[in-house]
């Protein structure tokens, strides 16, 4: 057998107050490959450091292996609406069933791409599940909630019973609709889930996916939100949310009028009011402590590790695991492209094999 990172558990105490994020909240322990399930040969953590940061694309370094199951098209008709929306079904078993929610920062995506694809079909069977994966629309052309709306027709279809699982910005769309809509559970993948950018890691990050530096990350962050938004995308108006972000707004008319005679620049508070909705950052949402069941896996090394810290905290029945050493969306890479040697990324595997654990494990 041999050990692996070391992950970091957080667990949310009782729902009476607000629960801290470190001290003893938070235990380390490390896990291992049990004896039968050994060391595919040839054993080597999957770094993709360099590559990932000279790459102008990243989607050659994602896995692109045919699924472990087929996919079969469907489409789910909207209550009321007189709409549709397409999903990707993947048959991996009937003990439960996930409702998968892609990520690419609401703007991109599919679930027919293989990254995706692939990963569906290994949460199907790892998991005995089936797998509904959403083709929701994309913003900006389709702005908030057209995706929310569209994960929340997926889920009915899905039923009551269904989890909901999401990566990246569709892990955000997920936790928003586990608030919104009935379902049994909750799995969120290097999720967003603040899109005002608050949270600590980007200034402490090192991840090699988002090397831009503190500023630039939460610059694409909140590029990202506007873009959800349908709203203005550009420097100038990303430099307005930021502003509004750091000034708090004057509360009385003396103060507002002395500001401006100041100059003061409060920037743009609409648009940050609207980035910090909890239907958009659902890190945020005053009802968060009726999240229901809540898995969340991220990497140590991730801009977006405090965004899942947060979360735990904050949510009711929320477990977070860390894994230390690794990336955003380490999980999509586990066939380890551009490695050579057959090497897998068993971190990748062990995800899936954790989201199996969870579900088994019930209520």
């Amino acid at each position: 057998m041999m050990s692996l990172n070391s992950v970091l558990h957080l667990r949310r105490g009782s729902s009476d107050g607000p629960a801290p994020i470190w001290a003893s909240a938070v235990r380390i322990s490390c896990y291992a490959r049990t004896a039968n399930k050994p060391d595919p040969p040839p054993y080597r953590p999957l770094f993709f450091t360099q590559a990932l940061a000279d790459a102008e694309d990243l989607e050659p370094l994602m896995d692109a292996s045919e699924p472990a199951v087929a996919s079969t098209p469907a489409r789910v008709r909207v209550a009321g609406g007189g709409r549709t929306v397409d999903v990707l079904v993947f048959d991996g078993g009937s003990a439960h069933v996930l409702v998968y929610v892609h990520g690419g920062s609401y703007t991109a995506y599919d679930p027919a791409d293989p990254w995706y694809a692939g990963f569906c079909g290994r949460l199907a069977v790892g998991c005995r599940a089936t797998v509904v994966s959403v083709r929701y629309r994309l913003a900006p052309s389709a702005p908030f909630p057209a995706a929310l709306d569209d994960v929340g027709a997926a889920l009915a279809y899905a039923g009551p019973a269904a989890v909901l699982v999401g990566d990246s910005a569709g892990a955000g769309l997920a936790v928003a609709a586990a608030l919104r809509y009935p379902c049994a559970g909750v799995v969120g993948l290097s999720g967003l889930y603040d899109l005002t950018a608050s949270t600590g890691t980007y200034a402490t990050a090192d991840d090699p996916i988002f090397a831009g530096g503190a500023d630039e990350e939460r610059r694409a962050t909140i590029r990202d939100g506007l873009a959800y938004l349908g709203r203005d995308q550009s420097d100038a108006a990303v430099c307005a949310v930021l502003s509004a972000a750091a000034a708090p707004p004057p509360r009385t008319l003396f103060g507002r009028l002395r500001a401006c005679f100041r100059g003061a620049r409060v920037g743009d508070r609409a648009a940050y009011g609207a980035l910090a909705d909890g239907r958009v950052s659902p890190l945020l949402a005053a009802g968060l402590g009726q999240l229901a069941r809540c898995l969340l896996l991220v990497g140590g090394r991730e801009v977006l590790l405090g965004d899942s810290l947060a979360l735990a905290a904050r949510a009711g029945a929320a477990d977070v695991v860390v894994y230390a050493g690794m990336w955003h969306d380490w999980f999509l890479y586990a066939e380890g492209r551009g490695a050579g040697g057959g090497a897998r990324l068993l971190e990748a595997d062990d995800a899936v094999d954790r989201v199996a654990a969870w579900l088994a494990a019930g209520p």
